[in-house]
């Protein structure tokens, strides 16, 4: 039977099971009970169009099961888990795009979402991450509005092609999980009661006709801590730099294509009362690869990395790798 005009339903469902394991091998008992996730996932999307417009109205329901019996042997550092805890979930969401003439797009997104903790967050990683078995999951309102234009022309720059799009987006959450770092160096996930994120996102990608492509993403976010705790409402959130931006710049010269990328993430916070900042900058990277270096569908590669031997950071505090070489070798082939 065929659908109904102007109709697009999909119907989907994922199953999951996830298990941690941990050992200490300084301990004679030095294993940590096994801890489990169940998760199952069922979504429901219904695409409409009606003339230039389109609607896509979708349902998704979600459920955890947690299985963490038995206590943690670094008890000091870790919160000892709940035994069982489950959580379900049901998050609406509606999106509409509106083609205001060819290659020019309106659209929008509207509704809820839910996250429950990783289990990294949930039980860390032994090393700088420890682990907080007490996380909420976090849930909240997610908005976003952009402009799109596609199949860009410029005939004045030699055949210039590409896209270009902008979005602002806007996200109220209660119980939203951010990294803090301790005064012993390492990091937490905990919960802020309240807290919004407000931005905008730029991305587009450009490709002449000599060879030459060039690409972009820069994201700028405006976030606040709205929970009850007086000295942290207010600030600025943990590992949520004002500023990131990732560029690209490419040139192909027959089998040979050398290219330049910039990666610059701004000053962000590692505590939440922002007192201890990170300041990250620029990483500059640069390469070159060929193909069909040995035969059909063999790609070579070397690339630089961090070329300026800047002393980064990520976004939790840990080092960076300063300059960095790598050979790549790649081959794709029929079978």
């Amino acid at each position: 039977m065929d659908p109904l005009p102007g109709h697009y339903l999909v119907a989907s469902m994922e199953g999951s099971v996830e298990k941690f394991n941990s050992e200490n091998r300084l301990l004679s008992e030095s294993r940590e009970p096994e801890r489990e996730r169940k998760s199952f996932t069922a979504a429901l999307l219904d695409e409409i169009y009606i003339g230039r417009w389109a609607f896509s109205p979708s349902l998704r329901y979600e459920r955890f099961e947690n299985d963490f019996k038995g206590d943690v042997f670094f008890a000091g550092t870790s919160i000892a888990p709940a035994p069982e805890n489950n959580y379900d979930n049901v998050s609406p969401k509606l999106g509409v795009a509106l083609t205001v003439s060819e290659g020019v797009t309106v659209k929008g997104n509207v509704g809820r979402y839910f996250r429950a903790p990783d289990l990294t967050e949930l039980f860390g990683d032994r090393g700088v991450v420890v682990g907080n078995s007490d996380l909420e999951p976090e849930e909240g309102l997610n908005l976003d509005v952009g402009l799109q234009l596609n199949a860009l022309r410029f005939a004045l720059l030699g055949g210039v092609t590409g896209f270009f799009e902008i979005t602002y987006f806007y996200t109220d959450s209660d119980n939203l999980i951010v990294f803090v770092q301790n005064s012993q160096r390492t990091s937490m996930a905990e919960n802020v009661g309240r807290a919004t994120i407000m931005g905008v996102e730029l991305s587009s990608a450009f490709t002449s006709a000599s060879g030459i492509s060039l690409s972009f993403n820069y994201t700028y976010q405006n976030t606040e801590d709205k929970s009850d705790v007086p000295h942290y409402n207010g600030n600025s959130l943990p590992d949520r730099p004002k500023h990131d931006l990732f560029a690209r710049l490419e040139k192909v010269f027959g089998r040979f294509s050398v290219f330049y990328e910039l990666n610059y993430t701004g000053t962000t916070y590692l505590d939440r009362a922002n007192f201890k900042e990170s300041r990250r900058g620029a990483v500059h990277n640069t390469g070159v690869t060929i193909s069909n270096a040995l035969f059909a569908g063999v790609k070579a590669g070397f690339e630089v990395k961090n070329f300026t031997d800047n002393q980064v950071k990520d976004a939790i505090g840990y080092p960076l790798p300063g300059r960095s070489f790598y050979v790549t070798l790649t081959w794709k082939g029929l079978m």
